[in-house]
């Protein structure tokens, strides 16, 4: 596991993070660490093949991971199996995994240094922070010592902050995207500066704000079995005057599927709902914001269909209501890769494909830490109907769960360390 970490608790900077005139100018890592230590030591057999399984468990850093006098070669991304791909250096965001094929074949020494080195290039303002966790890897565990083996010198960072070239990633077992998405949304990622100068982050226009004590899925499942019709069956959405920033925020209803903004307050709870599962979705994320972002969805598995800088092709917009053309007819749809964490990089955008096939209330949000505490966040309502018929049956358990749950929603301190109030600074 690598990972960031700060001496400071969490909740002490995010206030400061969160405070007026601070522009998602995220709070600077302490340091780098590995499996929990700042230096890590592994003992591998010499000769032999190991699969070393790298996970980022940090709250901001993006990791680039080598190993002296080695390449290595990526075989899994999130879960996914692929085929080899040969390599030098990981690029490694917050909750992505993968797993590499490391070769203990170096003939020359009996030991070697792997690095994990935050990217300064992402962060807010440069730092003398130890931006780098070290781990020997040592070909014998009974040998005496390996201390005079001294790191080699490592390559200059990447400048760009976001996914390796994903295109060279081929998953083992084939799944072809669908061929067409049931429903297409426009999301924009971006920091707003609103009342008392505060920055927050956004997707189109709302920036989620959950709420501790009565989760989204607790009051689906209470509305529906009162009958309240405005958690199950989607009204067409308001009318807002287009921005330039983009389509509008709250497509027409696609197929029932859409927006759901009479049981949701929008601007802090972004509800796409879909009344069955075996929906397909595409999501067309466009970033404005300076720094990139690493969407991570909870449930699901997502193609990646393309990623790109500047403005995404008007062709790839609306493939619900379209034919491909242009360049959404070159989109290789055979095997793209699958994961369930993939970047959109400052200024650029992402197209991604899903099959939501696992019903109920999924949180689909950047995995920067402090962003996702800023409002980077939605959810995906996954076969809303499908779950009625359920709970006014009695079937599928989902009255029982959040009945069950419902202690620890009203338990002491479960507040604490939350994000504090915008009114805060009012």
């Amino acid at each position: 596991m690598v990972q960031d970490y700060y001496h400071n608790l969490s909740s002490q900077l995010l206030f400061s993070y969160l405070e007026p005139d601070n522009e998602n100018a995220e709070p600077i890592p302490v340091g780098a660490l590995i499996n929990g230590q700042s230096s890590a030591s592994f003992d591998l057999t010499a000769g032999q093949n190991h699969r070393l399984r790298i996970i980022n468990v940090g709250a901001f850093a993006t990791f680039e991971v080598n190993v002296d006098k080695h390449d290595f070669a990526i075989t899994e991304a999130d879960g996914t199996d692929l085929h080899p791909v040969l390599s030098d250096m990981l690029t490694i965001n917050p909750a992505q995994r993968y797993s590499i094929i490391l070769s203990a074949n170096d003939t020359e020494r009996s030991a070697s240094w792997l690095h994990a080195r935050m990217n300064t290039h992402c962060f807010a303002e440069q730092t003398d922070s130890r931006f780098e966790a070290l781990a020997q890897i040592r070909y014998h565990s009974d040998q005496e010592t390996t201390d005079s083996v001294e790191p080699d010198p490592t390559s200059p960072l990447s400048a760009e902050c976001g996914d390796m070239s994903l295109s060279s990633f081929k998953p083992v077992q084939q799944f072809p995207a669908p061929s067409k998405p049931d429903a297409s949304f426009y999301i924009r990622t971006n920091f707003e500066i609103g009342a008392h100068r505060l920055s927050r982050g956004f997707f189109n226009s709302s920036s989620f704000r959950p709420e501790n004590t009565s989760p989204a899925l607790h009051r689906m499942i209470s509305g529906i079995e009162a009958l309240n019709t405005s958690f199950s069956v989607l009204t067409p959405p308001p009318e807002i005057i287009p921005t330039i920033f983009g389509p509008h925020p709250f497509p027409p209803l696609q197929d029932h599927i859409g927006v759901n903004t009479a049981a949701y307050d929008s601007s802090k709870e972004l509800v796409i709902q879909t009344p069955t599962t075996g929906k397909v979705l595409d999501f067309i994320f466009v970033n404005f914001d300076d720094g990139s972002h690493p969407l991570h969805l909870h449930g699901h598995k997502f193609w990646v269909l393309g990623q790109g800088k500047g403005y995404p092709p008007e062709s790839i917009m609306n493939l619900a209501g379209e034919e491909p053309r242009d360049e959404a007819a070159e989109i290789d749809l055979s095997n793209p890769l699958r994961r369930d964490t993939a970047v959109v990089q400052a200024f650029a955008w992402m197209h991604i494909r899903v099959l939501l096939d696992n019903p109920g209330m999924w949180l689909f949000h950047c995995h920067v830490a402090w962003h996702a505490e800023a409002g980077m966040g939605m959810m995906l309502a996954v076969g809303v109907e499908d779950i009625a018929k359920q709970v006014h049956n009695e079937d599928g358990g989902w009255v029982q769960a959040i009945e069950s749950q419902k202690g620890i929603c009203s338990s002491p301190g479960i507040d604490r360390g939350q994000r504090p109030p915008d009114s805060t600074w009012a």
